[in-house]
């Protein structure tokens, strides 16, 4: 079984892979440095299923000048 460095597993029944840029997953709580990485296989099927594979992106930080 191949898995591959940059994806994890979290416990969601789906939409369970995740990059490992997002450290832990929001609907299930799992941690990506507690769980294994992802098989290639799932990857491959979920991408070609469309399944959203996408890290999350942080808040842009708030401006300490309200006029901009």
């Amino acid at each position: 079984m191949e898995t591959m460095p940059e994806f994890w597993d979290c416990n969601c029944k789906h939409h369970y892979i995740h990059p490992k840029s997002v450290t832990r997953c929001k609907r299930c709580g799992a941690r990506a440095k507690d769980q294994p990485d992802s098989r290639i296989t799932e990857v491959m099927r979920a991408l070609l299923q469309g399944e959203p594979i996408v890290a999350e992106q942080p808040a842009p930080p708030a401006s300490a000048d309200p006029s901009t």
